[in-house]
């Protein structure tokens, strides 16, 4: 068997949320206390499909939406396997989204964070069932609940961390980031940025972004973000 919890990022237990074993017919459903259990699952390395969306199917406008991300995880034969933790969700900051992937670039922001916003790049989108226009997402995640620990060394992460929903969504050329300088550096340094890639299951480089002049500041370099 496999087992977890899932919770909101603000630790709050989340029921609804299903969940499936790639490449299998598994499913399971979080309970009230956001436990979910998956019997007979095959040994060896899984992803596991941690479905938000289903919280709210309908998408009332009055209800949180939550995203929908992948996880690594291993199973050990004849054992009662868990999750390491929890897998924790934000809330989707649906107010914010916008159509994107149009003819003009499109800025995102997240109310309450100065000098963050994305900018999305005209023509640049692909969403995940082939689209080229359609609506995009960034929400804040609180950093002490990312969905797996940040790799050491020298990756750089905004404050706060972000998703992007839905997820899968491609982007050519990459989104243009831009961050408040929460790590102090200095200005004219370049410094690498590491993003969790949902095929993958694992953080992988982004980029490079340079501080500002002022130092205010991290801005992605042309072809990274």
């Amino acid at each position: 068997s496999f087992a977890g919890h899932i919770y909101t990022d603000k630790g709050a237990p989340l029921p609804g949320v299903k969940l499936s074993i790639g490449r299998t017919a598994l499913l399971a459903t979080s309970d009230d206390k956001g436990f979910f259990q998956i019997d007979n699952v095959p040994p060896g390395r899984v992803d596991l499909f941690v479905d938000g969306r289903a919280v709210n199917p309908s998408n009332d406008p009055s209800k949180p939406q939550w995203p929908s991300l992948h996880f690594e995880a291993y199973v050990v034969r004849g054992q009662k396997n868990e999750l390491p933790h929890a897998i924790y969700l934000p809330a989707l900051l649906s107010s914010e989204a916008k159509i994107v992937g149009g003819s003009e670039d499109v800025v995102l922001k997240i109310p309450g964070l100065e000098g963050f916003q994305m900018t999305v790049k005209a023509n640049s989108v692909t969403f995940p069932d082939g689209s080229r226009v359609g609506t995009l997402v960034v929400s804040p995640v609180t950093a002490d609940k990312l969905p797996m620990a940040p790799p050491a060394g020298g990756a750089r992460f905004g404050v706060p961390a972000w998703t992007i929903q839905p997820a899968g969504t491609r982007f050519d050329p990459p989104i243009e980031v831009q961050m408040p300088n929460a790590t102090f550096e200095q200005a004219g340094d370049n410094v690498p940025v590491v993003q969790w890639d949902h095929d993958l299951a694992q953080y992988v480089p982004m980029g490079r972004a340079t501080v500002s002049n002022d130092g205010a500041l991290l801005i992605t370099d042309a072809g990274s973000g």
